[in-house]
């Protein structure tokens, strides 16, 4: 695909965040929190300023190593979901 000067194109550049309860960020003990100028909403359309961000923190896909960035929040841990990660195939 060749673009140039006069094409149009649109970008899915895959955007998201990864969320991790403030209990868990403690229980971990790792990294420092930078502060965090924002503001989500939430799929519940509720708004929560996060306690910071945790930035590269290292983790192991595969045989990958990836640096990853996770907003820490002050919310309930719950278990509302069940998942199955066993391979049945």
């Amino acid at each position: 695909m060749e673009v140039g000067p006069n094409s149009n194109a649109l970008c899915d550049l895959g955007t998201n965040i990864n969320l991790i309860p403030l209990s868990i960020y403690e229980k971990l003990g790792i990294g420092e929190l930078k502060n965090a100028k924002i503001i989500l909403q939430l799929a519940d359309r509720s708004l929560v300023q996060p306690k910071g961000v945790l930035e590269d923190v290292l983790v192991k896909v595969r045989k990958f190593t990836i640096p990853v960035n996770f907003v820490i929040i002050d919310f309930e841990e719950t278990v509302k979901y069940q998942f199955c990660w066993e391979d049945r195939f």
